[in-house]
């Protein structure tokens, strides 16, 4: 038994029963995989991915041994092609870690980033785990991402994209009749399903993602990253002015010391100020300074609403 032209005598030998080994287990579990091109995506314990083939990996085993490493025979399996046992799920010891989820992000732009924050509040706050987002230029780095994989796109799920006005808008471009227009979004994506044969070439392109299985533990301070830089919290003044300042920020202390001078007057001394913000003195926020986006650095004064 072998696969993509490697010798079949190869795989016997002590070394690669080594490696076949080391493939089966947990540990060697894909951060994704597109198996439209038979490729995959592993994370490693110093969190550089390493992005295999079933003929080339980049990891080191493969660069010096030019033989198939335990990625490569991983991806073997998980296509199908090498009939081997598994064992799979989240490895707590290869999650990644919010340093690098943030670095992560921070290659995307913020269109990307936008989306991802979404994913997160529907996994987070509604348990979804399949997300779809149309296809387009200004998110298709979504797909190489390592926080993301990519999953088939499955009609049902893809078009949850869409309200169902604009389902019925892309039905009546493409003179497609035979429903009821006042079906619920529901039942109109499940008769689409079933009465529409050349079903992508109605719809648009649309990615269906997941959250990698070596991105859980850090979903919630990610998110909490992403509010600090994008979102704004909104309030009233006492003048019933409508005022944001940035989201997760807190207000300052107004600190008061009284104080006897040696001439027996009291000395009354202010500091702080309670209308100015500030974010929590946390990772979080450290990473905010590092990468340029710590909008209360020196104090947030807040705005009014435009």
């Amino acid at each position: 038994m072998t696969f993509a032209d490697w010798p079949d005598n190869i795989h016997s030998t002590k070394d690669q029963s080594k490696r076949i080994a080391s493939a089966k287990s947990s540990a060697t579990t894909p951060a994704s995989i597109d198996k439209n091109q038979m490729t995959a995506i592993f994370p490693s314990t110093s969190f550089i991915s390493y992005e295999t083939t079933l003929k080339t990996c980049t990891c080191k085993d493969f660069k010096i041994r030019r033989l198939p490493c335990k990625h490569i025979y991983r991806l073997a399996i998980e296509l199908g092609l090498w009939k081997e046992h598994v064992e799979s799920g989240i490895n707590k010891n290869l999650q990644i870690t919010l340093e690098d989820a943030v670095a992560e992000l921070e290659s995307l732009n913020d269109a990307e980033q936008m989306i991802i924050k979404d994913f997160l509040y529907q996994a987070l706050y509604h348990e979804a785990i399949k997300f779809p987002v149309l296809a387009s230029d200004s998110n298709r780095q979504l797909t190489r991402c390592i926080l993301l994989e990519r999953i088939m796109e499955e009609p049902s799920i893809a078009l949850q994209v869409f309200k169902r006005n604009q389902i019925l808008k892309i039905l009546d471009e493409h003179a497609i009749s035979g429903f009821k227009r006042n079906m619920s979004l529901k039942t109109l994506i499940a008769w689409c399903i079933e009465n529409i044969s050349n079903f992508w070439d109605v719809f648009p392109s649309i990615y269906v993602f997941k959250f990698a299985e070596n991105f859980q533990t850090s979903q919630r301070r990610v998110y909490s990253y992403l509010l600090r830089k994008y979102d704004w919290a909104i309030y009233y003044n006492v003048e019933m002015q409508r005022m944001r300042y940035p989201r997760g920020a807190q207000f300052g202390d107004l600190t008061i010391s009284v104080s006897i001078e040696k001439d027996g007057h009291t000395s009354v001394k202010r500091s702080g100020n309670p209308d100015m913000c500030y974010f929590p003195d946390d990772k979080i926020t450290q990473l905010l300074t590092i990468y340029g986006h710590n909008r209360c650095l020196n104090g947030f004064l807040p705005q009014p609403c435009d």
